[in-house]
C-alpha cells in the first residue's frame, strides 16, 4: 500500500501547509502511487471477462469430450449389435443351404421323405462343409453315412408283373416263374421282366423248353 502520508509531508512545509507551487507535483505523485496499487476498472473488468470466457471454453471442451465419448460408446455398441445380426443372418442362410444339400444327398441315398426329414433333423451340420460352388466337400462319405444310419428308411423299387388268378410257380431247379397263359405274360408292363417271362415260358409261345420248335 502506498504511503500517502509520507507523500504529502514531502510536498508540505514544516507548518503543514502545501504551497500552490507544490500542488502539481503532489498530484502527480499521488496518481503514480495509485496507479501502482490499483488496476483500472475497465482493465479489471476485461480480465474478469477473459477469465470467464476461458472457464466457459474449458467447460465446453470438457462437455464436447464427454459427448464425443458417449457417441463413440453408442456407435461401438450399435456396430456390435449390427455385426451380431449380420452373423446371425449369414448363419441361418448357411444352415438352410446345408439342409438343402443334405436333402439332395439323402434323396440320392434312396431315403423316403420321412427318412429325409429324420436325417435333416438330427444331422450335425457343423461337420458339413460346402465348397465355393455350394456343394458338399465330402459328398460320398455323407451318402454312405446316411445309408448306414437310416437303413430302415431306404426305399426299394421292385418291378412286378400283372396279377394273375393263378400265381406263377417256379421250377425246382431253375427258379423261373411259370405263367398259366401267354396272355398273362404279354400283360407284363416291364419290358425286361416280360422278355424274361417269355424265355422262361417258351412252351406257351410254341417253343420247346430247350428253345427248339
Amino acid at each position: 500500500m502506498a504511503d500517502f502520508e509520507n507523500i504529502i509531508k514531502t510536498h508540505a512545509k514544516e507548518d503543514g501547509n502545501i504551497p500552490a507551487s507544490a500542488i502539481p507535483a503532489l498530484v502527480t505523485a499521488i496518481k503514480t502511487a495509485v496507479g501502482n496499487e490499483y488496476v483500472d476498472k475497465e482493465r479489471y473488468k476485461a480480465k474478469l471477462t477473459e477469465i470467464d470466457q476461458l472457464k466457459e471454453q474449458s467447460q465446453t471442451a470438457e462437455d464436447n469430450a464427454t459427448t464425443a465419448g458417449k457417441w463413440k460408446d453408442k456407435y461401438t455398441d450399435l456396430k456390435r449389435q449390427f455385426d451380431e445380426y449380420k452373423d446371425e443372418v449369414k448363419g441361418k442362410e448357411t444352415l438352410e443351404s446345408k439342409k438343402a444339400v443334405l436333402r439332395e444327398i439323402a434323396k440320392d441315398a434312396g431315403l423316403s421323405e420321412a427318412g429325409i426329414a429324420k436325417a435333416v433333423k438330427y444331422h450335425d451340420f457343423s461337420k458339413l462343409e460346402l465348397d465355393e460352388n455350394g456343394a458338399a466337400k465330402d459328398r460320398q462319405s455323407i451318402l454312405k453315412g446316411l445309408k448306414e444310419e437310416w437303413p430302415e428308411y431306404i426305399q426299394t423299387t421292385q418291378q412286378r408283373g400283372a396279377a394273375t388268378a393263378n400265381p406263377p410257380t417256379t421250377t425246382s431247379t431253375g427258379g423261373a416263374k411259370k405263367y398259366a397263359s401267354k396272355q398273362e405274360i404279354m400283360e407284363i408292363k416291364n419290358t425286361a421282366e416280360r422278355q424274361r417271362a417269355i424265355h422262361d415260358n417258351r412252351e406257351l409261345f410254341g417253343f420247346s423248353p430247350n428253345g427248339k420248335e
